[in-house]
């Protein structure tokens, strides 16, 4: 059968895709999740996909499916050859849940950027979130006995457009060894969601998830400033980038801060970010 045609009928196990198996998670709701080292691996299926990620960022975003930034996003974002893709559907074979991750390196340290994260409206408050942050966590240390070329985001910057914050896959670093099994360091992710931020808190120590727990150390500094680009409008002290998202307005088409029930992480954002102007915070969080 001819899957490139529109009129084929579309199967995931014709993308060869990692099957991931959480069934505490996705067991009751009738989903499977799968995975693809690469973005790349979707794009034969593009055609056949665009409309159900359109669908998906449109509820996600709280966002009109003929809105541009859904339209621009959700063609392009799934198909990056740099990101590794955690897609989940349920038995209509629509997908509800789509997220991208890769593998980061500074000089000293090694870990994970969560790049997309997006749930549809009727899935969200499930845990599917917590479910694959955990997963990729524990998958990393077999990435990097594959010798998975790790990127230094040294230089490169992260584009402010949109709801990007996807260094440029051009600045790459070299090769961790083969047959190291050392799990990632820290985690990190760009958000104007509290949700997200809560979402990390489980797998960071105490007094480790900067900036809510307290101003940044050197070595979470550092961090930063290789996932960041100098010319931004980042401030290292609150690691806010303002305006960042959708040209100085909330990523989210309602309008409506996603508000989290940690006193702590409301209170960071209640100082801090302006959801209204499209403010966003690097998250970096040490993991136990």
């Amino acid at each position: 059968m001819n899957y490139l045609s529109p009129e084929a009928k579309f199967s995931y196990t014709d993308l060869f895709p990692q099957y991931i198996s959480l069934e505490k998670a996705l067991g009751p709701h009738n989903l499977k999740a799968f995975s693809f080292t690469s973005g790349e691996q979707l794009l034969p299926f593009k055609e056949m996909l665009n409309p159900k990620f359109q669908k998906l960022w449109a509820s996600a975003l709280s966002r009109s499916s003929t809105d541009n930034l859904v339209i621009e996003d959700s063609s392009e974002y799934p198909y990056l050859p740099t990101d590794k893709v955690i897609i989940i559907k349920n038995s209509q074979g629509e997908i509800p849940v789509f997220f991208s991750y890769r593998d980061v390196a500074t000089t000293d340290s090694r870990g994970l950027y969560l790049h997309i994260c997006l749930v549809d409206k009727k899935y969200q408050g499930m845990g599917l979130m917590r479910a694959l942050t955990k997963y990729v966590i524990d998958e990393a240390p077999s990435t990097l006995r594959s010798g998975y070329l790790l990127p230094s985001f040294v230089g490169s910057g992260i584009p402010p457009k949109r709801n990007s914050s996807l260094p440029s896959e051009s600045s790459r670093s070299g090769y961790f060894a083969k047959g190291d099994k050392t799990k990632p360091g820290f985690i990190s992710l760009m958000t104007q969601n509290e949700h997200m931020v809560q979402t990390l808190r489980p797998f960071c120590p105490p007094g480790s998830l900067y900036p809510i727990d307290g101003k940044p150390p050197e070595e979470i500094l550092a961090i930063a400033n290789n996932l960041i680009p100098h010319e931004s409008n980042f401030d290292k002290n609150t690691f806010v980038w303002k305006r960042v998202y959708s040209n100085g307005s909330p990523l989210y088409g309602d309008r409506m801060e996603r508000h989290s029930n940690h006193p702590e992480i409301r209170n960071y954002f209640e100082k801090n970010i302006n959801f209204q102007d499209g403010d966003a915070v690097l998250i970096v969080g040490k993991l136990k």
